[in-house]
């Protein structure tokens, strides 16, 4: 869980078994793409979002985000999954302009205020992505370094 006081709470909760993925499967595209988790945005209280996603497919979107991150430059992230027409956006978004950032999704449950300091929302999502290769290779057992060529990736 990670969480910025009264702003943003990113939240997951596997839904697939721990023996579903192991490093025999490092190569396995659809065993990779059947590992799931609840994933919930909470903004500013307020339930914003509550989904089921591939959980490593999402990883891979931060990790490959994280990358590109630079202390004078922060890209937008976008999240679409190869399950999913995204033809009406991105499963999940982080917008950066000037010192702020807006989240959004084409999944969003309410209409809330999700413009937030950019610094909390980049350290929020890099603890996401840093708290989900943890929680990854301990649930599951396996390293993601075996793992993250084969993990599908999708940019728009």
């Amino acid at each position: 869980m990670v969480m910025i006081p009264d702003s943003i709470l990113f939240s997951y909760t596997f839904i697939s078994r721990p023996n579903e993925l192991s490093k025999q499967s490092a190569r396995d595209v659809s065993a990779i793409l059947s590992i799931e988790a609840w994933f919930v945005i909470q903004i500013n209280q307020i339930a914003y979002l509550n989904i089921s996603v591939p959980i490593l497919e999402l990883y891979k979107a931060l990790y490959r985000w994280k990358e590109q991150v630079k202390p004078t430059n922060v890209p937008e992230f976008h999240y679409y999954s190869v399950e999913h027409d995204d033809k009406d956006g991105a499963i999940l978004s982080m917008l950066p302009f000037s010192s702020r950032g807006r989240i959004t999704s084409i999944w969003g449950e309410v209409d809330v205020y999700n413009v937030l300091p950019l610094n909390d929302l980049v350290v929020a999502l890099f603890r996401l992505e840093n708290d989900l290769k943890s929680d990854i290779e301990t649930y599951f057992g396996i390293k993601l370094d075996h793992f993250i060529q084969n993990i599908p990736y999708r940019m728009n």
